[in-house]
C-alpha cells in the first residue's frame, strides 16, 4: 500500500473510532465516517467491502494493542514482584477498564456484532510479543496450549463483562466495591487449578 493510501486508511480509522464511541458503532453510518474523515464515499470502498469489515479491522487493531500493553506490564510484575503473569494480567485488564470505560462499552458493542472470532492462537502469536509464552501461564498439567489460549480468551471475556456491567449497570454493584474481589476470585480459582499461588 503506498503512503497516501496508508494515510487515507487511517483516516478513516481515526474517524470511525472516534463515531463509534460519540454516536455508537450501529448510529454511525459509513457517510458519516467518510463526511468526518473529509474523503469521498467511493474511497471507503477501495478499503473495506462494508461497514462490518471496518469494524472487525478496527476492533482487531485496538484488541491487539490493549493486549500488548497489558500483557507487557504484567510481565514486568511478573518479573519483579514475582506476581504470577496470569494473575498480574487479570489485576491490570480490570484497571484498565474500570479506567477506560468508553473503550470497554465500544469493545462490549463490537463484539455483540461479531459472527467470527476476533483473533486466534496463531494470529495473536504473531502479532503480540511474548504470546505464547504469556498464554503458557494460563496453562494446566497435561493440557496443550489450545486449551490454555481458550482459559485466557474465557477469562478476558468473564473481566469484560463483569467489568461493564459493574460500571454501567452498578451489578452486582459499583466497580469500586467489587474490582478486589473479583480479582480475588479469578486468581485463586486459576491458581488453585495449577495447584500454585498468586
Amino acid at each position: 500500500m503506498k503512503p497516501y493510501q496508508i494515510e487515507k486508511k487511517q483516516r478513516l480509522e481515526t474517524s470511525a473510532i472516534r463515531l463509534f464511541m460519540e454516536k455508537g458503532i450501529v448510529e454511525t453510518s459509513i457517510n458519516d465516517i467518510v463526511k468526518d474523515a473529509h474523503l469521498a464515499k467511493g474511497t471507503f470502498y477501495v478499503y473495506y467491502k462494508d461497514k462490518s469489515t471496518l469494524i472487525h479491522e478496527v476492533m482487531e487493531k485496538m484488541l491487539i494493542t490493549l493486549l500488548k500493553a497489558l500483557i507487557l506490564h504484567a510481565k514486568t510484575d511478573h518479573e519483579q514482584h514475582g506476581i504470577a503473569w496470569s494473575c498480574s494480567f487479570i489485576k491490570h485488564a480490570i484497571a484498565f477498564f474500570k479506567n477506560n470505560p468508553h473503550v470497554l462499552k465500544l469493545m462490549h458493542h463490537a463484539f455483540l456484532l461479531e459472527k467470527k472470532p476476533m483473533l486466534t492462537l496463531s494470529h495473536m502469536e504473531q502479532q503480540i510479543p511474548y504470546f505464547h509464552d504469556f498464554v503458557v501461564s494460563f496453562q494446566m498439567p497435561k493440557e496443550d496450549i489450545s486449551e490454555a489460549f481458550k482459559r485466557f480468551t474465557m477469562i478476558m471475556e468473564l473481566c469484560a463483562i463483569v467489568c461493564f456491567n459493574a460500571i454501567f449497570y452498578h451489578h452486582p454493584d459499583e466497580i469500586d466495591q467489587i474490582s478486589d474481589m473479583f480479582y480475588t476470585m479469578i486468581t485463586h480459582s486459576l491458581m488453585s487449578e495449577k495447584g500454585g499461588s498468586v
